[in-house]
């Protein structure tokens, strides 16, 4: 039992450090990790900069305590909508997360029942491309993640979410591709 413990802890440790400081991470890992944590400040906020990311190939583990249950449970979004990113595992702890069960299971209800309202919203409007979205909404703050075929749509799908009663503020982790058209003859 001794033994485990023993060799746990380093890899517990190892994990839980910034990617600037894990042994053995690449130049591509830390680069990714350093954009993943940029990203998180820039749409996040300054709560975010006690998130640390750490990057393992297309992997990235964040780890961390902030003050906002939305910066805890929104990172993942913000890391997923990085470039060259296939997966997240988020061990971010918020201050406010401290909660009776049925005050986070009232937040959770409220948190769904908005991500129903913006993505019916969407569907309402005939837009079809808003199942391609990933709608997630905590605390009033609703990120819309996913990759559309224009910037018109993916003003649209923002401009109707930030809408709906009930969204404060509305995180584009949008991208959109440039389809290329065959050329007429």
């Amino acid at each position: 039992m001794t033994r485990k413990i023993a060799l746990a802890v380093p890899i517990l440790f190892a994990l839980a450090l910034p990617a600037w400081a894990q042994p053995g991470s690449s130049a591509e890992e830390l680069r990714q990790a350093s954009e993943v944590q940029s990203r998180l400040v820039a749409w996040l906020g300054p709560d975010a900069q006690t998130i640390q990311v750490t990057a393992v190939g297309s992997r990235i583990f964040l780890t961390g305590v902030v003050e906002q249950r939305a910066t805890r449970d929104l990172a993942d979004e913000v890391a997923l909508a990085s470039p060259g990113v296939s997966s997240s595992r988020n061990r971010v702890q918020a201050r406010q997360g401290d909660r009776h069960f049925l005050d986070w299971l009232r937040d959770e209800g409220r948190d769904t029942m908005l991500e129903i309202r913006v993505k019916h919203a969407l569907q309402r409007e005939g837009l079809e491309f808003a199942r391609a979205l990933e709608v997630e909404a905590v605390d009033g703050v609703v990120s819309l993640r996913g990759q559309l075929e224009s910037a018109d749509r993916k003003h649209l799908a923002v401009e109707l979410a930030g809408k709906v009663e009930g969204v404060k503020k509305v995180l584009d982790l949008v991208s959109y591709v440039v389809s290329a058209k065959p050329a007429a003859g």
